[in-house]
This record gives C-alpha cells, structure tokens and sequence, in this order.
C-alpha cells in the first residue's frame, strides 16, 4: 500500500474539502461536492484494484508472478534458471527508500530469455536476501565439491 500513498491522500484529502467546505463561510455547490466526492472514491478504490492486479508468489522452486484479474496472465521463474542470472538488483527512488519499498530487477542470463522486475515490494532487501539464499539452494545440487566428483543425481542415475 505504500506504494499507493499519493493517490490514498489525494482521497483524503478531497474528503476534508468536502467536509470543510460544510462547516465554513467557503460553501461548495452539491454538483461540485458529489464530484470531488467522486474523485475521492475513484483514487482509492482505482488504487486497490491496481494493487490486487499483480500478485507475487514464492515457492521452494520457483517464483510464480501472476497479472491481472479477470484476464490473467502466469510467469513461472524457476530458481534454477535464476542461478545463472548476472544481475539482482533493487531500484528505489528517495521516497521509496523512506517509505520502504522499491522495485527488484532480475536481468536475465542462462535461461530467462527476458528481464523481468517485482514491483511495488515491501522491504525489498529482505526479499531480495531470500531470493538469493533461494537461488543459491537451487544451485547446490549441481556443483561438485571436487573437480573429480560427480554431481550425485548422476551417480544414482548409473545403477
């Protein structure tokens, strides 16, 4: 919600116009009352639908973004293809790194054909920490400790 924090005191504030507006000499027509009334409404309520349209779900294995409501649409990120991602990064303007949120980009490499971002996320460093503890656990099983061992999905596979 932090993300929203503009079009939420634009509502507020026009409702304190209002209400003011009832107990002052500076009296408003109902026409343009009703409208600002409005306004209000549709800043808040256009906030918390927009807010809703973008879902983020992290699984052991995957990150699962999903778009949208009644039309959605589904991105399956797998940690395992992460693994190869060069850049991790957080982008966050001044006021979001007040407020305590910001954007994580993923650049891709390896098996991501594309860059994709997370937006709108809160504490986005803890996040970002998780994603990177997540990726590295999904690393694991393929490197070998020694030059000379086989990954042990490929000694199973032999017998």
């Amino acid at each position: 919600r932090k993300a929203f924090l503009i079009e939420y005191f634009c509502g507020v504030f026009l409702v304190i116009l209002v209400i003011w507006s009832l107990f002052s000499a500076a009296e408003l027509p109902p026409l343009a009352r009703l409208f600002l009334i409005g306004v209000a409404l549709f800043a808040v309520i256009s906030a918390e639908v927009s807010r809703q349209f973008v879902r983020y779900l992290f699984t052991p294995a995957k990150i699962i973004v999903v778009k949208g409501f009644l039309k959605q649409s589904k991105k399956n990120v797998y940690y395992h293809s992460l693994a190869f991602v060069p850049d991790l990064s957080i982008h966050q303007t001044r006021w979001q790194r007040i407020l305590g949120y910001g954007r994580i980009h993923c650049y891709g490499g390896g098996g991501l054909s594309e860059a994709f971002d997370l937006t709108d996320i809160d504490r986005p460093k803890e996040i970002l920490n998780h994603i990177e503890d997540l990726v590295a656990n999904a690393r694991i099983p393929q490197q070998p400790k020694r030059l000379d061992e086989k990954p042990k999905h490929l000694l199973n596979s032999q017998k």
